[in-house]
């Protein structure tokens, strides 16, 4: 892809937001999902399978994270231009009591839902005496 490419495609030309956390708290904020290198639509069959993942690996006492990318248009976010407000993300719209969607005029704002989940990642996480 070419460094003006406006979908976000080029990983090497355009900016990302990456976001990782609990998988319950990821996982609600996605739409695609990363299968063999491709992003699909995240179906309920496919959420329902890595919900089961989740799952298996909590019951053998691991600690789950989980994951997700959003490829930002160029268009919009250009490298060493935007600024990005990672100190007030949660009081956008928080006065107006915007949706998800209408914060993206917020300066500063970028977005943290319609993801690709890229995994999960199970950790062994045992407690210290």
């Amino acid at each position: 892809m070419k460094p003006d490419d406006k979908e976000g495609a080029d990983l090497d030309s355009n900016l990302c937001v990456f976001m990782k956390g609990a998988p319950e708290r990821i996982l609600s904020r996605c739409s695609r999902i990363l299968v063999e290198g491709e992003e699909v639509e995240f179906t309920t069959e496919l959420r329902d399978e890595v919900n089961k993942a989740n799952s298996d690996f909590g019951k053998l006492g691991e600690r789950v994270l989980a994951f997700a990318r959003y490829r930002l248009p160029n268009d919009k976010y250009k490298k060493g231009e935007y600024k990005f407000d990672v100190k007030n993300w949660k009081t956008w719209g928080a006065d107006q009591k915007l949706k998800y969607e209408d914060y993206m005029n917020v300066e500063g704002s970028f977005p943290m839902h319609d993801l690709c989940l890229i995994g999960v990642v199970s950790l062994n996480d045992p407690p210290r005496p």
